[in-house]
C-alpha cells in the first residue's frame, strides 16, 4: 500500500517536491477568489443600482454574495482535486492570467500585449506553485480569501448596507396645517433645450402638457442638475441635499427626505425606477420585481455579462452585450441576423416603462376627491434611451437597442446620423408629454389638479453631439446638454404663466414644497426656496470624472436648441432631412412609373408590415434595411402606402454594408398588409430602387 505522502503526490507533483492535497484544492480557491469573486463583488458591491434596479429581496442580494464569495472558489478548488497533474497545472495558470490582467487593467498597453503579458504571468504562477512551497504555503493561507471577500461584501460596501439595514428607516416628519396634495415627477435624461423652439420658446405644439403646465405655474428655465447620474441626483433632489458620497439610493441611507419629511401626514406613492428612498413604513414593502426563478436567472444571465466584461480580453468582451447606459437585462434587444420578432416583443413589453405611468395613474384614480393629503411620486426612465416610444403613446419596434453613430459609450462625427438619434429623442420626449397628459387627465378626474402642487423636472441630460466621449459625462462642452434640466412648478404662491429665468437647480424643490405647504424642513438644506431670492452666481455638477462649474446665464441650453432648430426648423421631428434635398413627405410616389436605379435595396423585418394593427400598443414605425450596388452615401425617399414619408441619407455600418433608417409617422400606416419602397432622390430626380 502506498504512503500517505505518495498518495498526497498523486496527479501534480514534481519529483522531489510534495504537492498535497490540501496544495491542490488552496492555490484555485485562493486564486478563484482574488481573480474572480473579489472583483465582481467589489464592482456589484459598490453599484447598488445593479441590485436595486430589479428590486432584488434582501435575501437574493445575500445568496448572490455567498454564492459569488464563496461558492466559486470553492467549485475551483473541487477542481483542482482533479487527480491529473495537467489538470490543476492548467487550472491555476488560467486563473493567474486572469488575476495577471486585472492588475495589468491600468497599464497604459495594448490589450493584445496585455493579454500576452497576463499568460506568461498565469504561465510563472503555475511553475511558482508547483516549485516552490513557499509559493504553496503562501496559498494555503490565502485560501481564506473567499471568507474576506464575502464579509467585505457584507460590511463595506454599500450594496451589503442594503442587506444589512433594508428600507425601513424613516427621518423626522412634519405636520402640514392645510395640506394640499402633491404631485411630483421626475423624467430622465432630458435637457431642457429638447422642449424649445430656437428662439428658447416652448415648442407647445409637440410638448402639449407641458405647456399647459408651464401656463399654470412656473417654468424655472434656467434651472440645472447637481448630479449626472441618476443614482445620486434623485436622492439629492428629494433630500434637498447634495450627497456627500457615492452612497446606494435607499431610505437606510438617506433617512430624512421628501417622504420621511410628509410620511405621518400624507398618504403616499412613489414609483422609483432605480432609488428606493421611500421607506417601508411609509410606502410598504416592495414586491420583487419577478418570480424566484426568474430572478434568478437573470441575476446570473446579467453577472455573466459583467463578469465577462470585466476578465476577459476587449477583443472577446466586444462581442458581449453592453452595459453602459443601464443597470440590467443586458442584452434584452438582440441585435443578429435570427432575431425573434415574437421573444423580442415579449422582452420589450415585460421592460415596458409606460407601466409606471400606467400605475401612477391608477394610484391617482383610488384618491377621493375630498382628500387633500395624496403624495405622489413617480421617477420613470424617460426619455432616457433606448428610444422606441412615440408622442402617440405608442411604442415602435426595435431591430438593435444601439443607435447607429454611436461609439461604445458616445458618438461618432456623422452629424446626419447624430440628427437621427435626435429626432428619435424627440419623439421619445413626446412620449414624456404623452404621460404627463394621461397624469394630468387622472388628476382633473379626481378632481385634484386645480389645487395640487405639481412638480415636473428631470434629473440630467444627455449630450448627443460629435465626438462626445461619453454621452452623459458633465464636461465644459456639455454643460447645455447634460446640467440643463426641465423645471416646472405649479401651486400656492407660484406665479402662473411665468418663465423664471433665474438659477434654479433641482435641489431648491424640496424646500420650495415646505414652503408652498408652510413647513420648516427640519434639516439644513443645500437648496432654497425659489419663492424667494436667489443669488447664486455659479453652480455644479458633479459625475464619475469629477465636478463642473460654470456660471448661470444658461447660455449652453439656448446655443443646443438653436442646433436642434438647425435640423428641425418647426420643431417637428418628422421634418428631418438632409440638407438640401427637397421635402418629398406627403407626396404620392409610384415606383413602377419611374426610371430604374441601378441599384437594389432589401426591407428589415418585412414581416413587421403585414397585418399591422395601427391602434396596437407596438407599430412598426421605424423602417430601415440595406442598399446594394454603391459604395457612397445616397440620398433616398421612404415611401409607404404610395406617399413619400421621409427623405433621409444612407451609411456604412460597422460591417461595411450601406444601410438606411428612418421615422415615420404612425398616420403613414394603415390595418393590414403595408407596401413599403425605396426611392433614390438624385437632384430633383427620382428612381424606383427594386428590391433585391
Amino acid at each position: 500500500m502506498k504512503s500517505v505522502v505518495e498518495s498526497s503526490r498523486q496527479g501534480a507533483g514534481v519529483a522531489g517536491l510534495e504537492v498535497t492535497r490540501l496544495d491542490r484544492f488552496a492555490a484555485p480557491v485562493a486564486l478563484a477568489a482574488l481573480a474572480l469573486a473579489w472583483p465582481l463583488l467589489d464592482l456589484l458591491g459598490n453599484n447598488a443600482e445593479f441590485f436595486l434596479f430589479r428590486r432584488s429581496p434582501r435575501l437574493d442580494v445575500a445568496v448572490f454574495a455567498v454564492a459569488i464569495g464563496l461558492g466559486i472558489p470553492l467549485l475551483f478548488g473541487l477542481v483542482g482535486l482533479i487527480p491529473v497533474r495537467t489538470v490543476w497545472i492548467a487550472l491555476v495558470a488560467l486563473l493567474g492570467a486572469v488575476l495577471a490582467r486585472l492588475v495589468l487593467r491600468s497599464v497604459p498597453i495594448s490589450d493584445v500585449a496585455r493579454t500576452g503579458l497576463a499568460v506568461v504571468g498565469g504561465a510563472f504562477l503555475a511553475w511558482a506553485i508547483v516549485a516552490a512551497p513557499a509559493v504553496r504555503s503562501m496559498a494555503r493561507y490565502l485560501a481564506l480569501a473567499p471568507i474576506v471577500a464575502t464579509l467585505l461584501f457584507f460590511f463595506a460596501t454599500p450594496t451589503g448596507a442594503v442587506v444589512r439595514h433594508g428600507g425601513t428607516v424613516i427621518g423626522t416628519s412634519v405636520s402640514p396645517a392645510n395640506p394640499v396634495p402633491i404631485v411630483w415627477i421626475g423624467f430622465d435624461e432630458f435637457p431642457v433645450a429638447s422642449l424649445m423652439l430656437g428662439d428658447g420658446s416652448l415648442n407647445g405644439n409637440l410638448y402639449p402638457n407641458f405647456a399647459r403646465l408651464a401656463a399654470d405655474g412656473t417654468w424655472f428655465r434656467n434651472a440645472v442638475g447637481v448630479e449626472q447620474q441618476s443614482e445620486q441626483a434623485f436622492p439629492a433632489i428629494l433630500t434637498g441635499n447634495r450627497p456627500a458620497g457615492d452612497q446606494p439610493p435607499f431610505a437606510g441611507e438617506y433617512p430624512n427626505s421628501a417622504f420621511s419629511l410628509l410620511g405621518d401626514a400624507y398618504d403616499v406613492t412613489a414609483i422609483e425606477a432605480i432609488t428606493r428612498l421611500c421607506p417601508d413604513n411609509v410606502c410598504g414593502a416592495r414586491p420583487p420585481a419577478a418570480r424566484a426563478g426568474e430572478r434568478a436567472e437573470q441575476l446570473v444571465r446579467d453577472t455573466l455579462v459583467v463578469s465577462g466584461h470585466l476578465v476577459l480580453p476587449e477583443s472577446a468582451a466586444a462581442g458581449l452585450p453592453a452595459i453602459d447606459g443601464r443597470w440590467g437585462d443586458f442584452g434584452g434587444a438582440a441585435a443578429d441576423e435570427e432575431f425573434d420578432v415574437i421573444a423580442e416583443f415579449r422582452e420589450q413589453m415585460e421592460n415596458d416603462r409606460r407601466r409606471g405611468v400606467a400605475e401612477f395613474v391608477e394610484a391617482i384614480e383610488r384618491v377621493d376627491p375630498d382628500q387633500s393629503n395624496f403624495f405622489g411620486f413617480l421617477h420613470i426612465l424617460i426619455p432616457h434611451h433606448p428610444w422606441q416610444y412615440l408622442p402617440s403613446g405608442q411604442a415602435y419596434l426595435l431591430t438593435a437597442e444601439k443607435s447607429p453613430g454611436t461609439t461604445r459609450t458616445g458618438w461618432g462625427d456623422d452629424q446626419w446620423l447624430l440628427d437621427q438619434a435626435i429626432q428619435r429623442h424627440l419623439l421619445q420626449a413626446g412620449y414624456a408629454d404623452h404621460a404627463l397628459g394621461e397624469i394630468f387627465a387622472a388628476l382633473d378626474r379626481a378632481g385634484l389638479y386645480e389645487d395640487a402642487i405639481i412638480v415636473v423636472l428631470a434629473d440630467h441630460g444627455i449630450a448627443i453631439k460629435r465626438n462626445v466621449f461619453h454621452q452623459r459625462y458633465i464636461t465644459e462642452e456639455t454643460i447645455g446638454e447634460v446640467a440643463a434640466v426641465p423645471l416646472f412648478i405649479k401651486g400656492p404662491g407660484m406665479p402662473e404663466g411665468e418663465v423664471d429665468d433665474r438659477r434654479a437647480e433641482t435641489i431648491d424643490v424640496l424646500p420650495t414644497i415646505a414652503g408652498m405647504l408652510d413647513v420648516e424642513v427640519p434639516w439644513a438644506t443645500d437648496g432654497l426656496d425659489l419663492r424667494g431670492e436667489i443669488d447664486r452666481t455659479e453652480s455644479t455638477m458633479h459625475g464619475p470624472q469629477g465636478s463642473v462649474t460654470f456660471g448661470v446665464s444658461g447660455e449652453e441650453k439656448f446655443a443646443m436648441a438653436a442646433d436642434i432648430a438647425r435640423a428641425f426648423p418647426t420643431g417637428d421631428p418628422y421634418e428631418l432631412r438632409p440638407d438640401g434635398t427637397p421635402d418629398l413627405r406627403g407626396r404620392p410616389v409610384e415606383p413602377s412609373g419611374l426610371p430604374m436605379a441601378e441599384l437594389t435595396w432589401e426591407l428589415d423585418r418585412s414581416t413587421w408590415y403585414r397585418g399591422v394593427d395601427t391602434s396596437a400598443d407596438t407599430i412598426p414605425t421605424r423602417i430601415s434595411g440595406t442598399i446594394d450596388g454603391t459604395s457612397e452615401d445616397v440620398v433616398v425617399a421612404v415611401v409607404v402606402n404610395g406617399v413619400a414619408q421621409a427623405v433621409v441619407r444612407s451609411y456604412e455600418d460597422d460591417k461595411g454594408v450601406t444601410r438606411f433608417q428612418a421615422m415615420v409617422p404612425p398616420g403613414s400606416l394603415v390595418d393590414g398588409d403595408n407596401r413599403i419602397d425605396l426611392v433614390l432622390v438624385s437632384g430633383v430626380d427620382l428612381l424606383a430602387i427594386p428590391t433585391g
